[in-house]
């Protein structure tokens, strides 16, 4: 199964943001518990190592998860990041804004790219430089009518929703038609990588996980 058809399916991505170097195999080994199959890892333009740092935990994740996990980098804001993500075995890439020349290396490099955007126009630029999907962001909660009324003009776009997913929302972030929802700090708690609480992770993700199937009549 390719990796479009494969999201498609599982439908949802697990956002791993500003988790240390020595808590990230723990949290992912709490997603995969909790039978998530999409985990993305963030750079952080804030850290002037990020570009050391998330390749670092993306080939730490392949070699523990390989065949278990699809990986993807995620807040991918040049190409700088998107050669250090290829280079560390992302599968595709995931940004807040749409970049061409972003998204046109991460096709020449066969990655699938999921730029953001936010409006009408965003989403069919976005559409129009090669995004494999379009990330809407954000839709923070109550902002699911607003992602009906713009996509159902531009219906032949694949998008996915992310910034606002959790529990009680992902049915209706789900009936926007979206064929994909992210979510990160709904289950990547600061306070629980902190402090070590990786069960109470693993619940937090098998509880999307849960109304995510109940949602696709699973």
């Amino acid at each position: 199964m390719n990796l479009l058809e494969f999201i498609r399916q599982e439908k949802f991505i697990v956002i791993a943001r500003q988790i240390p170097e020595d808590r990230i195999l723990h949290c992912a080994e709490a997603a995969v518990r909790a039978d998530v199959k999409l985990l993305e890892v963030t750079f952080d333009p804030s850290d002037p190592e990020t570009l050391e740092k998330t390749p670092r935990m993306l080939n730490s994740l392949r070699s523990r998860f390989e065949g278990v996990l699809r990986l993807g980098a995620g807040t991918v804001l040049n190409t700088e990041a998107v050669r250090a993500a290829c280079q560390a075995g992302a599968e595709y890439l995931l940004s807040p804004n749409t970049d061409e020349k972003v998204v046109a290396l991460a096709r020449e490099l066969g990655m699938l790219p999921i730029p953001g955007a936010y409006t009408p126009c965003e989403i069919a630029h976005a559409w129009e430089c090669g995004a494999g999907i379009v990330k809407i962001f954000p839709v923070l909660p109550g902002g699911h009518p607003y992602v009906k009324v713009v996509m159902s003009p531009l219906s032949h776009i694949p998008f996915m929703v992310t910034g606002g997913v959790t529990p009680e929302t992902v049915a209706d972030m789900l009936s926007t038609g979206a064929c994909a929802l992210g979510a990160g700090a709904s289950i990547f708690r600061p306070e629980l990588v902190r402090d070590h609480r990786y069960k109470e992770i693993e619940l937090l993700a098998s509880a999307h996980l849960k109304v995510l199937a109940e949602s696709k009549g699973e």
